[in-house]
C-alpha cells in the first residue's frame, strides 16, 4: 500500500456488513506490533458533516471537489483519529467500523490509495444473526428489526459496495470469516502480505481463543424454512461472493 502526502501512510479501513466477522479480524489485526487499530469510532462522519454544511452538493459533487481541498479533507480525518489515539510513527492505521463500507467513494476520494479490508461471511447466516442480535439501539440498528427489513438493507449496502467497487477500482482484499476461523494460519499471512507487514505469531493467539466459539458457519440452516423467501434477494450476492447457491 502505497504512501499518502508527506509522512503519512494511507489508512487501511476495515468494513463489511455488521456481524460478517470485524470483531476477530480486528483481534487478529491489534495483536499485530506494527498495527494499530481504530475501532469503531466516527471519524470519517467528521469529513462528511462538514461537506454536507457547505450545502454544495454532496455526495453528488463528490468527485468535482477541487484536489486543493482534498489535504484540508484529509486533515480533518486525521484530528479526528488524534483525538482518540496517539499514531505511532512506524505503525499502520487500521480504522475499524463496519459500515463505513457505505462511504467507500468519499474513503476513496480522501485516500486514493487507501486499502479495504472487506469482511465477508454467508450472506444468509449474515442477515440472520443481525436479525437476532441484540444491537443497542442505533441508526443502524434499526433496520434489523424486521427479517425483510434486514435483508433489504443488505441487498442496499452490498449492492452500493460493488458498484462503487468496480466503479473506483478500489483495492480490495476479502477475508471470509468461515476460512479464518477454518484455516486461519494461511488466511492471516495473506491479510498481512497485502497489508505489506510481516509475520508476527501473536495474532495467532486470538485466533486459537475463538476456536469452538466463533460464529458458526450455517446456522441459518436450521431456520431455513424462514430464510426461505428471502433466497431470491439474495442469490445474486451468493454468486458475487463465491458461495454455492444456498449453501455454506
Amino acid at each position: 500500500l502505497a504512501p499518502t502526502a508527506g509522512s503519512d501512510r494511507a489508512p487501511v479501513f476495515l468494513v463489511g456488513f455488521p456481524r460478517s466477522g470485524t470483531a476477530l479480524l480486528n483481534q487478529v489485526l491489534a495483536a499485530h506490533p506494527d498495527i494499530q487499530v481504530l475501532e469503531e469510532k466516527t471519524t470519517l462522519s467528521v469529513v462528511r458533516d462538514h461537506l454536507l454544511a457547505r450545502g454544495d452538493d454532496f455526495p453528488a459533487n463528490l468527485f468535482d471537489i477541487p484536489e486543493a481541498e482534498l489535504a484540508p479533507l484529509r486533515a480533518l480525518y486525521y484530528q479526528a483519529v488524534d483525538r482518540l489515539v496517539t499514531r505511532g510513527p512506524d505503525t499502520l492505521l487500521v480504522d475499524k467500523l463496519p459500515l463505513n463500507i457505505l462511504d467507500a467513494g468519499l474513503i476513496h476520494r480522501l485516500f486514493p490509495d487507501a486499502g479495504f479490508i472487506l469482511a465477508q461471511r454467508h450472506p444468509c447466516d449474515v442477515c440472520l444473526d443481525c436479525f437476532t442480535h441484540p444491537f443497542a439501539l442505533s441508526e443502524g440498528a434499526a433496520h434489523f428489526t424486521r427479517l425483510d427489513d434486514t435483508v433489504g438493507f443488505y441487498e442496499q449496502v452490498m449492492s452500493l459496495w460493488q458498484t462503487q467497487r468496480e466503479t473506483l477500482a478500489l483495492n480490495v482484499h476479502e477475508v471470509r470469516h468461515e476460512d479464518l476461523v477454518a484455516g486461519h494460519e494461511q488466511t492471516a499471512r495473506k491479510l498481512l502480505e497485502f497489508l505489506g507487514v510481516s509475520w508476527d505469531d501473536g495474532i495467532l493467539a486470538p485466533l486459537d481463543a475463538a476456536n469452538g466459539v466463533a460464529m458458526p458457519a450455517g446456522r441459518w440452516r436450521t431456520f431455513e424454512i424462514h430464510m426461505a423467501p428471502y433466497q431470491q434477494h439474495l442469490r445474486p450476492f451468493l454468486k458475487g461472493f463465491g458461495y454455492a447457491d444456498g449453501g455454506t
